[in-house]
């Protein structure tokens, strides 16, 4: 410190220290949310393979960037083979195809129904864990899958005032999207 000044950041310090972990899950829901919200908006106007081109277009430089700083390579120079091979056709699968099925579904049942429906992910690894991996499902798990359940039900299913039958408030080919 010089001249015996005491910064704001000399206060603060400590307190980020121990909250970098939330700090870092508000700014990635905010960001998640935004990206949604944005792509919904931009699907209105263009098809969804070509929000997906723009996005491959602005994901690419920080994503090399982030990889230039990480590595100190804009490839994989230090990974073998079959580990670039499986790094690069798992991008294929998520960013190809993945995302243009998210953006799809922005387009047929808009981003607050997509984003709701996604939060069901968690459930399909853990499922999938169970499945391949032999993970244990405990009873917490279990009720806060049924928990998460409910509430996408709630906000989903309705009755129409005419018909004596529950159904979808939504298009049944976004869920599936």
């Amino acid at each position: 410190m010089e001249g015996g000044m005491v910064g704001f950041s000399y206060f603060c310090r400590p307190i980020f220290r121990r909250m970098i972990g939330e700090l870092f899950a508000i700014g990635v829901a905010f960001l998640w949310s935004g990206s949604a919200i944005f792509f919904d908006y931009v699907n209105r106007t263009l098809s969804a393979l070509n929000s997906n081109l723009i996005r491959f277009f602005f994901g690419f430089f920080p994503i090399t960037i982030l990889l230039l700083c990480i590595s100190g390579d804009f490839f994989f120079a230090h990974a073998n083979l079959l580990s670039v091979l499986w790094i690069a056709s798992a991008g294929f699968v998520g960013f190809v195809f993945g995302d243009y099925f998210l953006f799809a579904s922005y387009k047929l049942i808009h981003a607050s129904y997509t984003q709701l429906i996604m939060t069901l992910s968690p459930l399909f690894a853990a499922f999938t864990g169970f499945l391949l991996l032999e993970e244990r499902l405990t009873y917490n798990i279990l009720f806060g899958m049924l928990v998460t359940l409910f509430g996408i039900a709630l906000t989903i299913v309705r009755k129409p005032e005419s018909a004596q039958k529950f159904g979808l408030a939504i298009s049944k080919r976004g869920i599936l999207f």
